[in-house]
């Protein structure tokens, strides 16, 4: 909902977004951080449409939607297990946080060198990162975004805190990297926006051919 009011330039549809984060809460143990990010985004989209007020208000009913949904799966599940979290978030014993650390790098490296698309994609996320930041150092405070910019840095953020989880969480025992195979459609998307990469790097290389004919 959040890319798609970028896109479309409306406002983000808050009982949808309420409604996906009700749905998100009870799916995975990693949805209480993808909760609180997604809410930050949404709130930085209602900063670009409204003054300060405003946008915290139109961002209390998906935190307070967070808020219940969170607090109702805990209960249910201090009342049937007589513990908040899932049984693996005990399960994993190790010497120390360093150590988790390490071993969860050394997943990602893991996975970025079985999946050599996937490195390449990342790679590509990675260089957009960097043209926004440019973009934002070229033109200050009053940097104009297009809406597929606004996108794309939404889109690259998502995958950034997915690379990001598993390595504060400890990685995995796992093989096939099950925890970044769920990101690599977003890392395809965010290298295969034509238009982003057109706009940016095709004005590139139009000002470096019309340079050289000079």
């Amino acid at each position: 909902p959040i890319c798609n009011s970028f896109l479309l330039q409306r406002k983000p549809n808050t009982a949808l977004f309420s409604l996906l984060l009700v749905i998100l809460i009870p799916t995975r143990p990693e949805s209480i951080a993808w909760g609180l990010f997604f809410i930050a985004v949404f709130f930085v989209r209602q900063l670009t449409l409204a003054p300060l007020k405003k946008a915290i208000l139109a961002t209390i009913a998906p935190a307070l939607a967070y808020t219940v949904s969170l607090a109702i799966l805990l209960c249910w599940r201090l009342s049937y297990f007589g513990y908040p979290f899932p049984n693996t978030y005990y399960a994993k014993v190790s010497a120390s946080r360093k150590d988790d650390i390490t071993r969860a790098l050394v997943y990602l490296h893991t996975c970025l060198y079985e999946y050599p698309q996937a490195a390449f994609t990342v790679a590509f996320g990675a260089l957009c990162a960097i043209v926004l930041l440019l973009k934002w150092k070229r033109e200050g405070r009053h940097v104009l975004l297009t809406p597929n910019d606004k996108a794309q840095a939404v889109l690259v953020s998502v995958i950034a805190v997915a690379l990001a989880l598993p390595v504060l969480t400890g990685g995995d025992h796992f093989i096939f990297a099950r925890f970044y195979q769920c990101i690599l459609p977003l890392t395809y998307a965010s290298a295969l926006n034509y238009t982003f990469w057109n706009n940016h790097l095709g004005r590139f290389s139009i000002k470096s051919k019309s340079a050289r004919r000079l």
